[in-house]
């Protein structure tokens, strides 16, 4: 099943498309519209993801709808994805390779806890305290992960993130855990992440041929949100063809 998208669309120019990654939304972006709507034509895409838990989660799917809205826009394409937002892009990158989309990750692509294809029983273990306190492992999850903005933004983020129904959020999660990127990673070209510094350390690292990464100091898994001006320089170093920290 894939997730029911809608669109924002911000400014005029070459499409930059951001995708939110789990249990987000096209507000986890904010602090960029403006910054880039001068330049670029800003698609802010909200993947919801109600009925996931009857129906099942398809990442493939929902990277094939954003190909098809994306396929539709004029000029350059560049996909940005956070976290699961980032296997959505990549799914979608691959629908439209005669494109050759610029494809821009953001804390996701590299840890194999979460991009390198898990076993079943690894999944339901990973699952296991969603499942018996959805609450309260996501708010340790973010505490844990967002090492920047402060508590206020740890309660922001936790806020918006446990608006999705349990059920849902837990079969879009598993789909991310039973995903493989480097299933895909053959396949595709010109592909950058802007990764945080010290999550990247602690966490077993898939290594993918080509990937050009930026990596951040001081912030964790929402360096969009965490240090804005920071990211923002660094997502106009990718734009620009650099990834250099």
């Amino acid at each position: 099943m894939p997730a029911a998208m809608r669109c924002q669309t911000f400014g005029a120019g070459p499409p930059l498309i951001f995708v939110h990654g789990w249990c987000g939304d096209g507000g986890f972006w904010s602090p960029q519209i403006g910054r880039f709507a001068a330049s670029h034509r800003v698609v802010v895409v909200d993947f919801d993801i109600a009925g996931a838990a009857e129906g099942g989660f398809s990442l493939a799917e929902a990277g094939a709808r954003l190909a098809e809205a994306a396929g539709r826009l004029d000029g350059e394409l560049t996909l940005v994805g956070h976290s699961m937002g980032g296997a959505i892009i990549l799914e979608a990158a691959l629908t439209l390779a005669a494109r050759r989309p610029r494809i821009i990750g953001v804390d996701t692509f590299t840890d194999a806890g979460f991009y390198r294809r898990l076993a079943p029983a690894v999944i339901a273990e990973r699952l296991a305290p969603f499942a018996q306190d959805f609450a309260a492992a996501l708010r340790a999850m973010i505490d844990r992960i967002t090492l920047g903005g402060g508590p206020a933004l740890r309660r922001r983020i936790a806020d918006a993130m446990l608006r999705p129904r349990q059920a849902d959020a837990l079969a879009a999660l598993a789909a991310l855990l039973a995903w493989d990127i480097e299933a895909l990673w053959p396949s595709l070209a010109r592909v950058a992440a802007i990764n945080s510094r010290p999550l990247a350390a602690a966490c077993a690292h898939i290594a993918l041929p080509g990937l050009g990464e930026c990596f951040m100091d001081d912030v964790g898994h929402f360096p969009m949100l965490e240090a804005p001006e920071r990211f923002n320089a660094c997502l106009r170093g990718c734009l620009a063809g650099s990834t250099a920290p």
